[in-house]
């Protein structure tokens, strides 16, 4: 990324040993607490279709899902016809909408920008999102976080996403090109030296199809629900990430 500089944090990319090298984070839900957000969008648009949208059946199943499938879902749900161009139409209102009406007020979860600053020291960082490329960026610029980040996975990078790990096999082959790029001594990231930080079932299914361990943070779902996941915390506040290398000794 072209923000990196020489004597950036990221200098320890390097391999020292620690057999956690790469921390790769979801976004909406993980960093973002912009979920409600979004249902609101969903809600407006399609009001406009005649189709619903319960809170209760955005979280249950389409919360997982980038903006085109989900719209093609709830379409082949309610048995409405709808076409490619119409659904490129619709993301593309769903994004200029989130632009407008989301208007800078960004509120992330509690103690997350410390937990980013402090693992970005010893770890290879990466953002791994269904959301579009501008939603990731734009927030992550605002409280001057993005440069903590060596790889951005967005849903345009995608074909297939969650529960599929394309976005985790490409971010972290976006990590080996930096790393190859900026260090000497140059070894490559295996799967099993990244770790995802998730919010959903289907990003802790997402995370073990890759071959990686999986910290949920229970922003989402309550922890009952996360359960598969290696380790499960409340929230960033007061973790540390030091406190995931027990998972890696």
């Amino acid at each position: 990324m072209k923000c990196l500089q020489k004597n950036d944090v990221f200098s320890v990319f390097r391999y020292n040993g620690i057999v956690l090298r790469a921390i790769l984070m979801d976004f909406n839900g993980v960093i973002l607490n912009d979920e409600p957000f979004h249902l609101k969008l969903y809600q407006k648009i399609l009001s406009n279709y005649q189709i619903p949208m319960s809170s209760q059946q955005y979280y249950q199943k389409y919360l997982v899902l980038d903006d085109e499938n989900c719209f093609r879902q709830i379409f082949k749900d309610h048995g409405k016809p709808i076409t490619e161009r119409e659904l490129k139409q619709l993301v593309q209102q769903k994004g200029k909408l989130y632009q407008k009406e989301m208007g800078g007020r960004f509120v992330f979860f509690p103690g997350v920008a410390n937990f980013i600053q402090k693992a970005a020291s010893r770890y290879g960082m990466a953002v791994v999102s269904g959301a579009r490329r501008s939603e990731i960026k734009q927030p992550l610029k605002h409280i001057h976080l993005l440069r903590y980040f060596a790889a951005i996975v967005s849903a345009e990078d995608v074909v297939n996403g969650k529960p599929y790990p394309e976005g985790l096999h490409v971010a972290r082959v976006k990590l080996n090109k930096w790393l190859f790029k900026h260090t000497r001594g140059f070894t490559s990231i295996r799967p099993d030296e990244c770790l995802v930080i998730e919010d959903s079932i289907e990003g802790i299914e997402m995370a073990h199809k890759a071959g990686m361990k999986c910290v949920a943070v229970t922003n989402t779902y309550p922890a009952e629900k996360l359960k598969k996941a290696d380790m499960v915390i409340k929230s960033f506040a007061g973790f540390s990430p030091s406190d995931t290398e027990k998972l890696f000794s």
